[in-house]
């Protein structure tokens, strides 16, 4: 008995750092995020590019930004399209539900966006690894919106609703 006790407080005691360790991680980037909405200055002619820039850098979330040349070597289809990019793994519960949304809105409304899937787990072809290595994704599901030519329009994490997928297409030139 005793030493079932024990092994149960060493457990307990594993599970509670593991949580504290995520909360921290959690809150960290949650002050981050508070600290720059906080200090973010009102757009003025001067700091109007620069304000520009910052919002382009957020709506990159969850990859690593990535110059369009580089782009285009590893998707060469990005090079006349425009591309949607999904990194997912098959037990991802949000990708399941986010690649039938997808495909959905590409048939319907935007045959020309070309859509490419690669699950970060499973797929070892040369394009899926250049693709992984070139983005770095941190979690799953990462969507990347690719304008032709190979700039980046957008990424988002998780499942997305189907009005911010329908603006995130609209927004790729070639489907205006």
């Amino acid at each position: 008995m005793q030493i079932f006790h024990r092994d149960t407080h060493r457990l307990l005691s594993f599970i509670a750092l593991a949580i504290a360790g995520i909360l921290a991680v959690n809150l960290s980037h949650f002050a981050a995020s508070s600290v720059l909405a906080a200090t973010s200055a009102p757009a003025t002619q001067q700091n109007a590019s620069q304000n520009s820039k910052k919002a382009a850098a957020k709506t990159l979330q969850g990859i690593k930004p990535a110059a369009p040349k580089s782009v285009l070597v590893a998707l060469p289809q990005a090079k006349s399209n425009p591309v949607v990019l999904m990194f997912k793994t098959q037990f991802c519960s949000d990708c399941k539900h986010l690649k039938p949304k997808l495909e959905a809105l590409q048939k319907a409304k935007h045959p020309k966006v070309t859509l490419v899937f690669v699950d970060i787990n499973r797929d070892k072809t040369p394009q899926a690894q250049k693709l992984m290595a070139l983005f770095k994704p941190i979690t799953v599901p990462t969507t990347v919106f690719i304008q032709p030519g190979g700039q980046l329009a957008a990424s988002f994490v998780g499942d997305l609703a189907p009005a911010q997928l329908t603006q995130a297409f609209n927004a790729l030139p070639a489907v205006r």
